[in-house]
C-alpha cells in the first residue's frame, strides 16, 4: 500500500531535486503540502504526483494523450 502523505525529503527523491527545492515550492499556494504540528510538512502523495507532472508538462509543451 503506498502512502497517503509523504515527507520533504521523500517528495525530493521522487522528483529527483535537492531538499531546499521542495521546501519552496512548499510555500506556494498551490503546492499541496500541510503542516503537521509544529515543525513538519507532510505533502499529499497523490496531489505531488499530478502537480509535479502538470508542471512538467506546461514547462515542456507537450500533452498526455
Amino acid at each position: 500500500m503506498d502512502k497517503l502523505n509523504i515527507t520533504t525529503k521523500e517528495a525530493a527523491i521522487r522528483a529527483n531535486v535537492g531538499i531546499n527545492r521542495i521546501r519552496e515550492l512548499c510555500k506556494l499556494p498551490d503546492f499541496p503540502a500541510f503542516m503537521s504540528g509544529k515543525r513538519k510538512v507532510l505533502i499529499n502523495a497523490e496531489k505531488f504526483d499530478k502537480w509535479w507532472a502538470d508542471k512538467a508538462d506546461r514547462r515542456s509543451g507537450f500533452k498526455k494523450a
